[in-house]
């Protein structure tokens, strides 16, 4: 596993030597079985592999700092990240692909590494999701701008890594764990651009810097190297950081998806009122999200309320 690798490293090592480009995975199936194996077909499953297996990386960082290998991850870890998600509020379909993912990585890492043996199937349980439904979830979930104002007042008076990344938000509404793994070296200060290399499905993606961004984004980078993260805190750390503040002033919990729903939210209006066709508008925010063109039925239910 190597000594210096840290546990995102070790999983992605061991998803890369079984990726198997080129091979079909039905034909391979029907020659080999259909059972779950450690072989990984495509580049979209490799992709979803590797961000579930830096989200729980960065679990264990943030809540097992002592375990640092493969073969220290017991079935307990596993379970306690479930559990986690459930009480932040995933879905029963995202804590049930959570646990397949599990399965998959299971096959890899046994395959890869001769001396780890993860046995969790059997022991690790799917928890029921917490999550009622809410006809009121997605695009209806959006944080008001007024409660988010607060929330960056109190960032801006209580100054910390999770606090600072909160305020980046609001110039750049990506992703948490885009967010928390931006590193120096994909800032452009000379042209103020953001190079996101850590996105979902690896799709690159740039964000420009206004002047207060680059002003905090140049503050939290003094004295760093260009591999250290700008703002030092894991996804999990910014989380509950904006949980905190929400409690501490009495709102409703929202999480930074819902910044981001606002965030988009005003984009959209800010695109109609300048003139552009619902459908232009539409495309021109699934591409500021990262999510391409043609994406209609997704982003109203997940972001722009009242499209048609």
């Amino acid at each position: 596993m190597g000594r210096n690798r840290n546990m995102f490293q070790q999983l992605n090592n061991a998803l890369t030597q079984n990726f198997q480009e080129r091979i079909d995975k039905h034909s391979d199936k029907k020659e080999n079985g259909t059972e779950m194996s450690e072989k990984i077909y495509s580049y979209s499953s490799l992709n979803n592999l590797r961000d579930f297996s830096r989200n729980f990386s960065n679990y264990m960082k943030e809540n097992f700092p002592d375990i640092k290998r493969l073969d220290q991850v017991r079935s307990n870890h596993i379970q306690d990240f479930l559990n986690t998600k459930n009480s932040e509020g995933c879905s029963q379909n995202t804590l049930d692909t959570y646990k397949n993912n599990f399965n998959k990585l299971q096959e890899v890492v046994n395959e890869t590494y001769k001396s780890v043996n993860w046995d969790f199937k059997q022991d690790v349980v799917t928890p029921t999701s917490q999550k009622q439904f809410d006809p009121n979830r997605g695009a209806g979930n959006a944080i008001s701008k007024e409660d988010y104002q607060q929330i960056l007042n109190y960032c801006m008076e209580n100054r910390s890594g999770s606090g600072d990344a909160i305020l980046a938000q609001d110039a750049l509404g990506v992703r948490v764990n885009e967010l928390s793994e931006l590193k120096v070296k994909d800032l452009d200060f000379a042209n103020n651009k953001i190079n996101f290399t850590n996105t979902k499905g690896g799709k690159p993606m740039q964000r420009d810097m206004n002047n207060k961004l680059k002003e905090l984004l140049q503050e939290r980078c003094e004295g760093k190297s260009l591999g250290d993260k700008v703002f030092g805190v894991s996804d999990a750390a910014i989380n509950k950081q904006l949980s905190r503040i929400e409690d501490k002033l009495g709102m409703k919990r929202h999480s930074n998806h819902d910044i981001r729903r606002m965030i988009a939210q005003q984009k959209y209006d800010d695109l109609r009122n300048a003139g552009c066709s619902k459908q232009k508008a539409l495309d021109e925010v699934s591409k500021w999200l990262n999510h391409g063109r043609n994406r209609n039925t997704m982003i109203a239910k997940s972001y722009i309320k009242n499209i048609w």
